[in-house]
């Protein structure tokens, strides 16, 4: 079993608890996971650069993970360069928003929550165009979808999905306020996605930049076909933008 506290001393696993024996574990004051152990590599070959701030002082490994301990062992909980401030000093974890979402509706792809330095959260949603194009009806699904078809669809009954996934949010900070369905694909070809098909946020942030500004109020001419959804107001569903 995993022991710690937030910051404190090295943890070690336990043989048969976690996958990799022999390496240390400890948190940093904001949550960081650092490691030690023979899997950890020595550094980047005559690079002081990439080097500089990968270790601590006492040669511990920055995972650039935010974690706790667990009585079932060590529980990753997002990435840290994940984690934004918003302008009243509330920190946010994206990553428990957007998994939520996915989870309530498995016609989104991928849901990217942003709002750094901004007064609330927003989303960006991709659609699974391959979901919408053939439609699995044996799949059964969440209570009140009617599989939809079409982005328009899609946007009629994703305004319930949203407030559920809002709701499973215990910070009221934390909700997001708008939403805007993008009529495009994240991609390995347009680096949105990396390798390992997870969602790039840097490179999304960049692509979608002028989209993101729309959620806050901005009129940007866009090239793709957009559905915004607005959750301050039960009443609006969305509206399309070509």
């Amino acid at each position: 079993m995993l022991h710690a506290d937030r910051p404190g001393p090295e943890t070690r696993h336990r043989r048969g608890r976690q996958p990799i024996a022999r390496i240390t574990i400890r948190f940093a004051e904001d949550g960081e996971v650092l490691v030690k152990g023979p899997n950890v590599m020595c550094g980047y070959y005559k690079n002081d650069e990439a080097n500089a701030g990968l270790f601590t002082d006492d040669g511990f490994f920055h995972t650039g993970d935010i974690g706790e301990a667990t009585p079932d062992g060590l529980k990753l909980i997002t990435r840290k360069d994940r984690i934004f401030k918003l302008s009243n000093g509330e920190k946010v974890i994206p990553s428990d928003l957007e998994k939520l979402i996915e989870f309530k509706c498995h016609y989104i792809s991928f849901a990217m929550v942003v709002g750094s330095g901004q007064e609330y959260p927003i989303a960006l949603l991709f659609p699974n165009k391959k979901q919408l194009e053939r439609p699995d009806y044996a799949i059964s699904p969440m209570e009140g979808c009617f599989c939809p078809r079409s982005l328009d669809e899609l946007r009629n009954c994703l305004h319930g999905c949203l407030h559920d996934a809002n709701c499973g949010i215990g910070q009221k900070f934390a909700k997001i306020k708008a939403a805007m369905i993008i009529d495009d694909e994240l991609s390995l070809a347009n680096n949105t996605l990396t390798p390992s098909m997870k969602v790039a946020p840097r490179k999304v942030v960049e692509a979608y930049r002028a989209h993101l500004e729309n959620l806050y109020g901005a009129e940007n001419a866009l090239d793709e076909e957009v559905y915004i959804i607005k959750l301050d107001d039960i009443h609006t569903v969305g509206r399309k933008i070509a």
